[in-house]
């Protein structure tokens, strides 16, 4: 009995060490779509043409052929995506990334990479199935076209004719680090951080990750206000104008942000766009369809940093993809607790936190501000999870709540459970 148990770890230790070594890249590739002009138009009885570049840049600047590297043992395509901008869209249609072309253009035989409908502003298709026709099957392909399905006459998507795609990759052969294989500095990104609190492990590993100068604004962080939206406003003392289960309107509390005022906050404060409201983003979440709740450990698969993510668990909350535990540069032995989940998504976002409320009542009590109530939360770096099951620790709030978290460098990573969310959807943003 001892040896067939120690049969069944060796052979765990083997699994886990073969996967370990396989490292995981992602590349980001440039194409058109075939026209003339800055602008393509796809629709009615109208296919659409586009190619792929395959050649992309290491962080050193060294030039890889993506051909190449899938010749690598141990190659395995584990999702791409592929952007685009629509300027203008008449008619709710579906289009198809629907054949495959060969090099002069004409049709080869492909299984479809799926439709969604096309909106005004950024889309995101997933086109695993036409990288791995292109790079693992070795057909010879290298363009596809765009199909309007079920569409009518004037229906139409007027796009850049610029495509960005993002291939996620997994070989067990060294490679050196490409541009999004580590967190890169935005203005965004420094933005969002700048709201966490001093001393937080995340913050300095995004700061000696994307060689950013980033500091704490506010040294115990900004706390979550409901309805929150005005940066001048952090840490003044209001009445709340909205209701919630928590924050009622006869109760004083710190004001903060509320998720929405956060990242509309950190995007504004760059220069970009502030992002929808919410329900106009979940109206979208028929085209997220690769945003698969039960694991979201193939997220980072489709995803760059900077994406908006929305999900409705009984109320709208939004967050901002910063990457994974390995994009911000940590390893498996100063990952801590989190160790065997170094490729599950992160977000940073303003949310429920319970840690927030301990700090915040401690700072009211040595400000003799008793009648103020503390937060229930803040600006928070958590990591998507199905459930609570896979965290070691537990917390119990006192609203109610349980929260389960890792212990990441002295700084504790919530655990954000998709499984109480009846929607999720995908929103890109210029930056």
């Amino acid at each position: 009995m001892k040896w067939s148990v120690a049969l069944g770890m060796m052979i765990l230790m083997f699994m886990f060490c073969t996967a370990a070594c396989a490292d995981i890249h992602t590349v980001t590739l440039k194409g058109r779509f075939l026209t003339d002009s800055e602008s393509a138009v796809a629709g009615y009885r109208h296919d659409l043409g586009a190619t792929a570049d395959f050649q992309c840049r290491d962080r050193a600047g060294n030039e890889w052929n993506m051909m190449e590297i899938a010749s690598l043992d141990g190659f395995e395509v584990l999702g791409a995506s592929m952007r685009i901008y629509a300027s203008e869209v008449e008619g709710k249609n579906r289009y198809l990334v629907w054949r495959a072309l060969d090099k002069e253009m004409r049709s080869y035989p492909m299984r479809s990479s799926g439709g969604k409908f096309i909106h005004e502003g950024w889309n995101l298709f997933d086109v695993t199935s036409l990288f791995n026709a292109w790079l693992v099957e070795r057909e010879p392909v290298c363009g596809f076209s765009l199909s309007c399905v079920g569409g009518k006459k004037g229906h139409q998507a007027i796009m850049d004719s610029e495509i960005h795609y993002s291939v996620t990759f997994r070989t067990s052969e060294q490679l050196p680090l490409f541009p999004y294989d580590r967190v890169n500095e935005t203005e965004v990104l420094d933005n969002a951080f700048s709201l966490l609190e001093e001393e937080n492990v995340f913050l300095r590993h995004y700061d000696e990750t994307a060689d950013s100068l980033t500091t704490a604004l506010y040294p115990l962080g900004v706390p979550y206000y409901f309805g929150g939206h005005n940066e001048d406003k952090i840490l003044q003392i209001f009445y709340p104008l909205q209701e919630s289960n928590y924050f009622k309107p006869y109760r004083k509390y710190l004001c903060g942000f509320d998720c929405a005022g956060y990242t509309n906050w950190c995007l504004r404060s760059a220069g970009v766009a502030e992002h929808p409201d919410l329900d106009s983003i979940l109206a979208r979440g028929d085209d997220s369809f690769f945003l698969d709740r039960n694991h979201p450990e193939t997220w980072p698969y489709f995803l760059l940093q900077g994406d908006i993510i929305t999900v409705c668990h009984g109320y709208d909350h939004v967050m901002i993809y910063v990457g994974t535990l390995r994009t911000m540069g940590f390893t498996e032995e100063d990952a801590g607790d989190a160790a065997a989940f170094m490729d599950y998504p992160i977000v940073i976002h303003c949310g429920s936190n319970p840690f927030y409320y301990e700090r915040y009542a401690e700072y009211l009590k040595k400000a003799g501000n008793r009648s103020v109530t503390p937060t229930d939360g803040g600006v928070t770096v958590s990591i998507l999870m199905t459930d609570l099951s896979n965290a070691p620790k537990e917390k119990d709030s006192v609203w109610g709540t349980k929260y389960g978290y890792f212990i990441v460098g002295g700084t504790p990573l919530l655990v954000f459970p998709l499984k109480d969310c009846t929607e999720c959807a995908w929103y890109g943003v210029i930056q």
